[in-house]
């Protein structure tokens, strides 16, 4: 929240080229550049991303550990079907049906909470 809120704040300052003023947030907020809207709406945004992704850190734990592994390898971390399969020791086909079989446990948990 508070890096949104700082972004927000040097985008506003950058984009009026006050660039070497103070600004309080009270005067932030209630500047006629930036509608209060903007900022609520940021702020939810970000409270409904940390919800996310705390239910998925939950499912995570909840879930076979390798289907957690190969989630975390795959969309965390990015690494491709190939690279998981060397560090699994498993063929990149059995990969390719791992990576889905996790994902597709990980959406059952989820759903299930």
């Amino acid at each position: 929240m508070y890096r949104i809120a700082h972004n927000l704040l040097t985008d506003h300052i950058r984009k009026n080229n006050q660039n070497k003023q103070n600004i309080s947030l009270e005067e932030f907020n209630d500047s006629p550049n930036l509608p209060r809207t903007l900022v609520d709406d940021t702020f939810r945004q970000s409270v409904e991303l940390e919800e996310k992704q705390n239910k998925i850190k939950v499912a995570l734990q909840k879930i076979n550990p390798t289907y957690a592994d190969v989630i975390v390898y795959y969309y965390i971390e990015g690494l491709t079907s190939q690279e998981i399969s060397q560090i699994l020791d498993k063929t990149e086909n059995n990969t390719r049906v791992l990576i889905h079989r996790s994902l597709e446990a990980l959406k059952k948990e989820i759903e299930q909470n």
